[in-house]
């Protein structure tokens, strides 16, 4: 009796070990998340001149941030001189079975093997600007590559993009049924001729889906690109980058690598059709709708296009375009209400004493008191 128990449960110890060696080859193996890309050294906004404790250093690929640390004073370091303004960095990786095979091909969560260029900045492409006021870019950058730790000490680049302009409103389904179109909100008299537009469509830095942008934002403050095709971006659902042309060479960002200085992403909530690396990424995507734009100003950027943009009015086109109402940045349209604007040099908004010749002249006129609501008209 008790030999027979003993045979019967050496014959299911053995099935058990025989279908543990089968049955996970007949499933489809879920990888582990991968070992992030790993750096670290010191951070310096000049040669000799660290960025100061408590720095914010951010790591970004294709306009998607995927990594974060603050510089901070290392006292166990026995070199007294060499104990501030330290940062230590993991930069994320993309899920997947093998190399180069996603495991979660709808979404990329980080960076590839041997694939992905990683910028290291000083901020987070928020503001309008660089330098003193705004984020800075490093020169120096690295490969993505799992189970890697660098050291490598990071200097803000001489030369920075002039701005950081906006993509603030995209019209994906214009009301006189012709070519899509959006708006960049950027400071008055810069120069677009160092930027282009650009989609991935499925590959990574897409030459084919390119716009070179020529001119100079004008005194509203936007800028108007005719797309130049009805279905350049899907209105159910899609990615935009804006994207600053590096001239390359000594003190150059990112290596001299052409550097995105926006991106937008945004998908309906039943039949979108934002899927899909490299395009879709862990950016949270805006509602799509006919039109979409900023908000509550033209240039809030947090990097979560949920947050950033809703929907909005169509503007139309030059010249006949109405200048969307803008009071520190605020927008409305016809009939939308701004409340609580403050802090104006004027009070008095008066916009039919716009220029003539601005693509944006319009009738909007009105006057409002300091802290009080307005609508547009």
């Amino acid at each position: 009796m008790h030999e027979k128990r003993k045979a019967s449960i050496s014959v299911i110890l053995v099935m058990v070990f025989v279908l543990g060696l089968f049955v996970p080859m007949s499933q489809h193996a879920r990888a582990a998340i991968p070992v992030p890309h790993n750096l670290y050294g010191h951070a310096f906004e000049w040669p000799g001149v660290g960025l100061g404790n408590g720095s914010l250093v951010t790591a970004w690929i294709d306009g998607v941030e995927y990594g974060w640390n603050l510089t901070f004073w290392d006292a166990l370091d026995p070199d007294a001189n060499n104990r501030s303004d330290k940062f230590d960095i993991d930069t994320e990786g993309n899920q997947v079975t093998q190399p180069l095979d996603p495991d979660t091909p709808w979404v990329k969560e980080g960076g590839d093997n041997l694939v992905d260029d990683i910028m290291y900045v000083w901020g987070r492409m928020e503001e309008l600007v660089t330098g003193a006021l705004g984020s800075n870019i490093f020169e120096q950058t690295r490969k993505w590559e799992t189970f890697v730790s660098e050291y490598v000490n990071l200097s803000t680049a001489p030369t920075q993009p002039p701005v950081l302009p906006k993509i603030s409103i995209i019209v994906t389904q214009p009301g006189d049924m012709g070519t899509q179109y959006i708006y960049i909100y950027g400071p008055q008299g810069t120069s677009m001729d160092e930027f282009y537009l650009e989609k991935n469509d499925g590959v990574l830095h897409n030459v084919a889906t390119q716009i070179f942008l020529s001119g100079t934002i004008s005194e509203t403050t936007y800028f108007y690109v005719d797309l130049g095709a009805t279905d350049y971006i899907n209105p159910l659902g899609d990615e935009l980058k804006l994207v600053w042309e590096n001239p390359g060479g000594p003190g150059t960002p990112f290596d001299g690598m052409d550097v995105v200085v926006d991106r937008v992403e945004y998908n309906e909530t039943f039949g979108g059709t934002h899927f899909g690396e490299p395009d879709n990424t862990i950016m949270p995507d805006a509602s799509a709708d006919s039109t979409i734009m900023r908000t509550p100003f033209a240039y809030t950027d947090t990097n979560d296009c949920l947050a950033d943009f809703g929907p909005g009015f169509e503007p139309g086109r030059p010249p006949l375009a109405p200048y969307p109402l803008s009071v520190e940045g605020a927008l409305a349209g016809p009939g939308q209400t701004i409340d609580h604007v403050t802090n104006r040099v004027n009070p008095k908004l008066d916009f039919m004493n716009q220029d003539p010749d601005s693509p944006f002249h319009f009738g909007y006129k009105m006057e409002v008191a300091d802290d009080s609501a307005f609508t547009a008209i």
